[in-house]
């Protein structure tokens, strides 16, 4: 079982990676939207995994 900020993690990650040829920038209130996600907790998601993979 994973926890919700683990499945929102995971659907954003694939929602970005459809959208990787096309060099567009999107907000984290764009993808919580269009992952039908809390904004928070995408928020917090990504905030957590900064520079962590430089």
């Amino acid at each position: 079982m994973l926890s919700i900020s683990c499945k929102a993690s995971i659907k954003a990650a694939v929602f970005l990676g459809s959208k990787i040829d096309s060099e567009q920038r999107f907000s984290i209130g764009e993808i919580a939207n269009f992952i039908d996600e809390n904004e928070h907790t995408v928020a917090k998601t990504y905030k957590n995994s900064q520079g962590k993979y430089h």
